[in-house]
């Protein structure tokens, strides 16, 4: 159930100011190139996240933008309501800031099709609480999709093009906090989460046209939104979301 060889051929999308390992290689094959720029201020509400540079990652690494971390949670059958509660419950797997930090955890993940039922993978900036009271003004965009025994390639490849889509930087926004892997019983769901809403309400559906555009999606794919608000209040990622038909031309 490892994917490490297909993630190798297909490195994480260029990050918008040259973190992925091909922006990185062609600026020290051209050292004349003019600095980077700077990097977009982030939107209201965002935390300040420290940026990775070459003297934070091993000798030959190539950075990527942020430092992220890898966490398992299992769904259980208790109260875990309480914020605190549901942390305590989070196993944390690693943290990498580098696109071979990543490729080594990598390796060590089974793949959506193979993950244990009931469990779900996060991949979040770090610093950041996988929760959703870590975002009241947010949101996430999921993409559920039933098992079959035909299935498996598809959530495979969308959860493979969906992590290296958010650690590449892939959505141009510092806005996206992190995505999810939801491995239940019936269904594998994909979500992706955004920090904030307040500053422009429209700009998640930019974020979930790109996710569709990612995960390499066809035309009027089925997407559902929803609000952490809501989320807080009926304690459920899924329920009450509202549908979205993704067409393709930002409609």
């Amino acid at each position: 159930g490892c994917a490490v060889r297909s993630a190798r051929a297909r490195p994480p999308a260029a990050a918008p100011h040259g973190g992925s390992a091909a922006a990185m290689a062609e600026r020290e094959a051209v050292p004349d190139e003019p600095p980077a720029e700077d990097p977009p201020e982030a939107p209201p509400g965002l935390k300040a996240l420290p940026r990775v540079s070459e003297e934070d990652v091993p000798a030959g690494h190539h950075p990527l933008e942020t430092s992220w971390t890898l966490w398992v949670d299992k769904k259980s059958t208790g109260d875990r309501r309480a914020p605190t509660a549901y942390m305590e419950g989070l196993r944390h797997v690693g943290t990498f800031n580098s696109v071979e930090g990543f490729l080594q955890l990598w390796a060590c993940l089974k793949r959506p099709s193979s993950f244990p039922r009931d469990h779900s993978l996060l991949c979040f900036r770090t610093g950041m609480s996988p929760m959703w009271e870590e975002f009241p003004d947010g949101g996430c965009w999921n993409y559920r999709m039933r098992r079959s025994s035909e299935t498996d390639v598809l959530p495979d490849m969308a959860w493979e093009s969906m992590l290296i889509g958010c650690i590449g930087e892939a959505f141009a926004t510092p806005d996206v906090v992190g995505c999810v892997l939801s491995s239940r019983l019936k269904e594998i769901a994909i979500s992706i989460w955004n920090n904030s809403n307040s500053a422009d309400p429209q700009a998640r559906f930019k974020i979930g046209e790109r996710a569709r555009e990612v995960m390499k999606l066809g035309g009027n794919a089925l997407m559902e939104y929803k609000d952490f608000q809501s989320s807080i209040k009926d304690y459920s990622t899924y329920r009450n979301a509202q549908a979205y038909i993704m067409r393709g031309d930002g409609s």
